[in-house]
């Protein structure tokens, strides 16, 4: 999954400086600790979303073997690989979820403090840039947030079906039933 939201470090410098503009020396270091967290909270929902699109497919392709009609390899073993695999899976989908909450705190943060800082402006024309680039920087942290909520209830849904095709073979693995399977993997794999 892809979030559009402070991917490149030249696009966050102006955020930075803006926020940092509006406030004292104190307060300057701290807004600018504050937009440093929050890309960092993103960057951290970024690798964990990728990681976990990465987990989840080398569980359905743990599946897809062992539901291979070629598959001659040792059931068991491919099995609890299988286990392990989803296993991996849905312990990275808890890890996306767990740095999920803390960006949206940090957001909260820094766009309650830089609406804060709008009135510190003297210039109109500075403080409607300033309101201007506050709403487009949400705008896109919404849009962020989104993807990850639906990435993640995505990752929990598929490996909720990768748990159930792990317990149907649990007591019924066997040609006829791995053949059963076959058409359920290639839609997972869709």
């Amino acid at each position: 999954m892809r979030i559009p939201f402070a991917t490149s470090t030249p696009r966050s410098l102006p955020l930075l400086f803006l926020v940092a503009a509006c406030a004292g020396p104190t307060e300057k270091a701290e807004s600018v600790q504050r937009v440093d967290d929050l890309l960092a909270h993103v960057e951290s929902v970024q690798v964990d979303s990728v990681v976990s699109k990465e987990r989840a497919r080398a569980a359905l392709d743990q599946l897809d073997l062992l539901c291979s009609p070629s598959f001659a390899g040792d059931a068991k073993e491919s099995y609890g690989h299988l286990l392990e695999n989803i296993e991996g899976s849905e312990k990275q989908a808890r890890q996306l979820r767990a740095s999920i909450e803390p960006m949206r705190t940090s957001a909260e943060s820094v766009f309650r403090q830089w609406t804060a800082d709008l009135e510190s402006f003297g210039s109109t024309r500075m403080r409607q840039r300033s309101q201007m680039r506050l709403d487009e920087t949400q705008a896109r942290y919404r849009t962020v947030y989104a993807t990850a909520q639906s990435a993640l209830i995505s990752y929990d849904a598929f490996n909720g079906d990768l748990r159930d095709h792990a317990l149907f073979l649990s007591h019924d693995m066997n040609v006829s039933a791995v053949t059963e399977l076959s058409g359920d993997v290639k839609l997972l794999r869709d």
